[in-house]
């Protein structure tokens, strides 16, 4: 019998084998140890897994493993998935969505700043103090922000351009006026064709 051959419940081999577990219980219980005994009771298909009902390999399990960290919960918290900010923290902003003067979009800067932070706007967005240079809102989603972390002491920063002057905002048109309209109906793909196009087609389809 092999480990994927299914039992026959449909024939009440499973009284069986719960009449061989409480037989056994009944042989530890009068601690008889003895293999043969064992053995009758086992069902033939099982004896090579005889060392399984064994009362011995219950206690060469693995120890239970103690926990080796804790962890502390807040009730009714409120899920952060990113920094809060408050007023005066400094952070960089994401200019990928922009469009910048600059001739290769790959090459372009992603990030600008650092600029402070005014305050929150809702739950999700902040105010940012940005120059006057840059034409776009200054509140952003929380998604767009990332902290500024300072150089470390005795290092100086990289030397980088403020590229301020290069943000073009998304351009605004107001429409004068309307000069003229259509109205375009929906047109059906079928056509006239020349008979002359249907020499290979299908029989059924020639005339």
């Amino acid at each position: 019998m092999s480990t994927n051959d299914p039992l026959p419940w449909d024939q009440g081999a499973y009284l069986q084998h719960a009449e061989v577990r409480n037989n056994m219980e009944d042989l530890a219980d009068n601690k008889v140890s003895e293999r043969d005994e064992i053995r009758s009771l086992v069902p033939s298909e099982f004896q090579d897994f005889l060392d399984v009902f064994q009362a011995k390999e219950a206690k060469q399990l693995p120890p239970h493993r103690p926990y080796d960290h804790t962890i502390h919960l807040e009730k009714e918290a409120k899920l952060k998935l990113h920094p809060a900010y408050t007023s005066s923290d400094l952070v960089l902003i994401d200019i990928r969505r922009f469009s910048t003067t600059r001739p290769s979009k790959k090459l372009d800067y992603k990030r600008i700043g650092p600029f402070e932070v005014e305050g929150a706007v809702g739950a999700n967005a902040y105010c940012v103090k940005i120059p006057s240079s840059i034409k776009i809102h200054p509140v952003f989603h929380i998604a767009y922000l990332e902290s500024y972390n300072p150089p470390a002491q005795g290092k100086s920063p990289n030397q980088q351009l403020k590229p301020y002057q290069t943000i073009i905002a998304d351009k605004e048109w107001e429409v004068a006026c309307i000069l003229d309209s259509k109205v375009t109906q929906k047109r059906n793909t079928m056509d006239w064709e020349p008979s002359a196009h249907l020499v290979n087609a299908s029989p059924r389809f020639r005339p």
